[in-house]
């Protein structure tokens, strides 16, 4: 079963590194009991000796080359976590109904933002908070000698009385307790919305997408990705998702498939996706460092942080002036977002954020 990956390693263009690795890597000693037979060649066996990058190292080598079936490593290790984090509520009758909010609830929304490739790093975060919050919240009832079906207005009153970053997470918990039968309606004050990040203006944008096209010194992949976020709209998430037959090259002509029809992009950008693709190894048209995956999106918003473009003001910015100019389902089709989306960003063009129309006389850098 591991023949493949150990002929892998006869090939390999370094074999000494290959060799280093067998002999240092923290996961060696889990390959090599692979290896023996001594344990099983599963992802249960590398989820037990999980060791951080160095496992998630081996495992991709071992995806990559069909010895172990791919799956979502993301929502693997949330179960897992999930699995910990519900320990603190021991054998409380209340751990059912965390863990049916863990799974059927969370669980469920986050494989299907997941697999629809909208996960970003803020849904990671915000997935584990709703949950840690729900075990905490259980918990301090229990603390206080009440059961989930004992809360009263009251009780989250109190709770509330502890860190802003509990009201949204206790919002969505209860809520879903609410219809589940668990809880009566409770209410729990929606916090002030977040000041949105003033759009990019149309001057600098341009000038930005331009610098990034000229820069010969910034790698590809950031120059493709900031270029197509400068002047389509597009998630970086979706980006990194990007694969090489999204590339369609007829007659010498490049077009790039951001939704249902190919579009054409600038002269200098079908360069650099020519050339992408034709580098390109793998399902991903940017891979990753580890076998089988793309490269993240955080390492590409760092990178394009520090050349001065942010995607929080630049993907507004860019949205509202395609707005101004394509219909809704038009600008839907070709960038690959739902109708809602560029509805909202059409009745923004059409002055719902009154503050933008003066960013055109007034550049942001």
């Amino acid at each position: 079963m591991l023949a493949p990956l150990l002929g892998q390693f006869e090939r390999h263009q370094k074999p000494l590194s290959a060799i280093e690795w067998l002999k240092r890597s923290p996961a060696a000693p889990a390959f090599h009991a692979m290896l023996r037979g001594e344990v099983a060649i599963s992802h249960e066996t590398l989820d037990h000796h999980d060791l951080g990058e160095a496992t998630a190292y081996l495992r991709s080598w071992l995806v990559a080359h069909q010895v172990l079936t791919p799956r979502e490593e993301v929502l693997a290790r949330y179960e897992r976590w999930t699995q910990r984090g519900l320990q603190v509520l021991a054998d409380h009758p209340d751990r059912a109904h965390v863990a049916a909010y863990a799974r059927w609830k969370i669980g469920a929304d986050y494989a299907r933002k997941v697999r629809a490739g909208r996960a970003r790093p803020s849904s990671h975060r915000g997935y584990y908070a709703n949950l840690r919050v729900a075990i905490s919240f259980t918990r301090w009832l229990h603390d206080n000698n009440l059961m989930l079906e004992q809360t009263r207005q009251a009780h989250v009153d109190e709770w509330l009385n502890g860190p802003p970053s509990r009201a949204l997470p206790t919002r969505a918990f209860l809520t879903w307790a609410n219809t589940t039968g668990i809880v009566p309606a409770l209410h729990v004050p929606r916090p002030a919305p977040r000041t949105t990040n003033t759009p990019i203006d149309h001057t600098t944008r341009l000038k930005q997408a331009r610098r990034l096209l000229d820069s010969d010194d910034v790698e590809p992949a950031i120059r493709i990705a900031g270029t197509l976020l400068l002047l389509h709209g597009q998630l970086i998430t979706r980006v990194v998702r990007l694969r090489p037959e999204d590339v369609r090259i007829d007659n010498g002509e490049v077009r790039l498939r951001l939704g249902e029809d190919p579009v054409a992009v600038p002269e200098q950008l079908a360069e650099l996706l020519r050339r992408q693709r034709e580098h390109a190894t793998g399902p991903w048209l940017f891979p990753g460092a580890k076998p089988g995956t793309h490269i993240g999106p955080e390492r590409i918003r760092r990178r394009l942080r520090e050349l001065g473009i942010y995607p929080q003001t630049a993907r507004p910015g860019a949205l509202l002036a395609l707005a101004i100019k394509v219909p809704a389902p038009i600008l839907a089709e070709l960038l690959g977002y739902h109708n809602d989306t560029t509805n909202h960003w059409r009745r923004a063009a059409a002055g719902e954020w009154a503050r933008y129309a003066s960013l055109a006389s007034a550049p942001t850098v």
